[in-house]
């Protein structure tokens, strides 16, 4: 119907769509490559390793992991993890309960420790007291702990369950 001034019209439209279409498909591409070599520091933060201290743990050089990890501990004292891992090679390897209570309850007054990881914290304290040590009267103010600051959450009533029951027990044996 146009000829051959339709016939051109039609090519330079079909040529510039291919054209704009490919630019705009490689600048998403682009965008996409920059967001994962460059990122923006918005999004999730990395976290860190501490392959040298696990290394000397799993050898079980116990002492040097512990040295590593108060290294990190003053490196990043705003991550709990190194004293975590002290922690654990406290009470895991060494039997020193009562050291691993320490590093846990220095880990847990981090600023800025996430409701779920002092939970989790405070988790691992009880079960030192009840499983470790064998004496659950400690892990009362734990349990008090962990019911009043997580009220209303899952965690804060089974707390407060296991508080009531051990208070119960403390009453009935009859050493109380």
């Amino acid at each position: 119907m146009w000829g051959l001034p339709g016939f051109v019209l039609g090519a330079a439209l079909g040529w510039a769509s291919v054209y704009y279409g490919v630019m705009w498909a490689s600048e998403g591409a682009g965008a996409a490559m920059q967001q994962i070599y460059h990122p923006s520091g918005h999004s999730t933060p990395h976290r860190r390793e501490y392959s040298e201290a696990q290394a000397l743990a799993l050898r079980g050089l116990f002492r040097e992991a512990i040295d590593c990890y108060e290294t990190y501990v003053a490196e990043f004292p705003e991550d709990p993890e190194p004293c975590l891992g002290i922690a654990r090679i406290h009470r895991d390897h060494l039997k020193r309960y009562d050291d691993a209570v320490i590093w846990l309850r220095r880990a847990r007054q981090i600023p800025g420790l996430d409701a779920g990881r002092e939970i989790f914290v405070t988790r691992e304290i009880i079960e030192v007291y009840v499983g470790k040590l064998g004496a659950p009267e400690r892990a009362i103010p734990e349990l008090a702990r962990l019911a009043d600051r997580f009220a209303g959450t899952r965690e804060g009533e089974l707390a407060k369950l296991e508080l009531e029951r051990l208070r119960s027990e403390r009453l009935q044996s009859p050493d109380a």
